[in-house]
């Protein structure tokens, strides 16, 4: 499993996640959305990814999803009415079915949303970002910004362990609640700083370390790339942008 998957071009997986984003905002049926949810699901547990993936989804893509599902079920309005309520004069809530399939489609676009994020993120190293981008001539500096883009978030995850250790080395993690806070509180300045001042010297080093100059790079690592592998990618984003448009043709 380990050798198929290091044979799968950061091409590939970078078209899997642009035909996801791309589907993620058509308007799909609910069964639509829900198999290519599934998909995700399947890509994530060949690439060995799915606990990573099942960690991020309960902490940052689930609560949302929860969330807009909840808000549409009970204001969006319907026909056919399952329950209603007035907390106050005035204002009605009520529970629909037309609310909870439209809440549905909403969580289901905002999973699909996440799932096409992650795989980018967490499928593809930065050097196999950078390399795949490259190949495709974009501009040196645009190249760098998407890949220090998507790579923020392992560095946020990097600076918040180090700020917390950093916390606990002083003192700020013992048992009274108050410090617990505050250790809380430094670690976001803490965490603002770092990345602020992470991001302004990467900026002024970019000329140093030759970014913009033009000519063919070479990288420490190739992933090589094969016909088959080219012929599935394209076929992908293109049925993804065959069906993004039929369905946009439908829905008008």
């Amino acid at each position: 499993m380990r050798k198929a998957i290091a044979r799968v071009h950061p091409k590939t997986w970078l078209i899997f996640g642009l035909s996801g984003l791309l589907l993620s905002f058509t308007p799909l049926p609910l069964g639509a959305r829900g198999a290519l949810l599934v998909g995700f699901l399947m890509i994530f547990a060949f690439a060995g990814s799915f606990a990573q993936f099942l960690r991020f989804s309960l902490v940052g893509l689930l609560p949302v999803a929860l969330i807009a599902w909840s808000i549409q079920a009970v204001s969006y309005r319907g026909q056919t009415i399952y329950t209603s309520w007035e907390p106050v004069p005035g204002v009605l809530f009520s529970v629909t079915a037309e609310g909870l399939a439209f809440g549905g489609h909403m969580a289901l676009q905002i999973l699909s949303f996440g799932a096409s994020c992650s795989l980018v993120s967490l499928l593809i190293s930065p050097l196999g970002l950078r390399s795949a981008l490259t190949s495709w001539n974009l501009p040196p500096r645009l190249v760098y910004l998407l890949c220090a883009s998507l790579n923020a978030p392992r560095q946020l995850g990097f600076y918040a362990e180090l700020a917390t250790e950093a916390g606990r080395a002083r003192g700020l993690a013992d048992s009274k609640l108050t410090h617990r806070i505050w250790l809380r509180i430094r670690t976001a300045s803490a965490l603002s700083n770092l990345v602020l001042l992470d991001q302004e010297v990467r900026g002024r080093s970019l000329a140093h370390r030759g970014v913009e100059q033009k000519g063919h790079r070479t990288y420490l690592m190739n992933t090589p790339d094969s016909a088959g592998q080219v012929v599935v990618r394209w076929a992908v984003l293109g049925a993804s942008a065959l069906l993004s448009l039929v369905s946009y043709v439908v829905a008008l």
